[in-house]
């Protein structure tokens, strides 16, 4: 019969089960960097992380999974924690100045996807977090057109070399994205 570990043991194998995690996201990033995505081995990439092939199928299974992690991770984390949801009322200009600011901040990340032609990735796991198969059709579609209209203008702003300011970037878009303004019940 198994014997249950001490709460000391259990936070500790968390510790260590979250710092591999962290591991082979960012080994994913640095290779990313260096060679074409589809190119990057399961070896290459624990090797980089400096964990198991048996730690990596454990947390993740498949390369996409870390990419679906460090997405979806920058886009809870980074724009929802930080910023706040933009479907409700309080998404004003101000909420889309500290948007791009924080595409500025993080446009490493957004060169490395572009790079390794991962838009089409990007989106549908930002569409998934957006996203709720309980919602009416019409919220659905709502946050799917913003999500690609947002989503389109981040990638030609970066791939132009960012000319226009933040502040001139959340002016177009906070004028020309209000059409796909939530409904009051989002």
């Amino acid at each position: 019969m198994a014997q249950k570990l001490s709460k000391p043991l259990q936070d500790r194998n968390k510790e260590l089960n979250q710092l591999t995690v962290e591991s082979i996201s960012e080994a994913l990033l640095q290779l990313m960097q260096t060679k074409e995505y589809d190119k990057i081995s399961v070896t290459d990439l624990c090797r980089k992380a400096g964990v198991s092939r048996n730690a990596f199928y454990q947390n993740f299974g498949t390369l996409d999974n870390v990419f679906k992690r460090i997405v979806l991770g920058f886009n809870r984390d980074v724009i929802l924690r930080k910023l706040g949801n933009p479907f409700n009322q309080r998404t004003n200009l101000e909420w889309y100045v500290k948007f791009f600011h924080t595409v500025t901040e993080y446009s490493r990340l957004f060169e490395l996807i572009i790079s390794c032609n991962l838009q089409h990735l990007y989106l549908g796991y930002v569409n998934d977090l957006l996203t709720d198969p309980k919602q009416d059709s019409v919220t659905r579609y709502r946050r799917l057109l913003w999500n690609g209209a947002i989503q389109n203008i981040i990638i030609d702003w970066i791939e132009r070399g960012m000319p226009e300011t933040p502040e001139e970037m959340a002016e177009i878009c906070y004028e020309k994205l209000f059409l796909f303004k939530t409904s009051p019940n989002e």
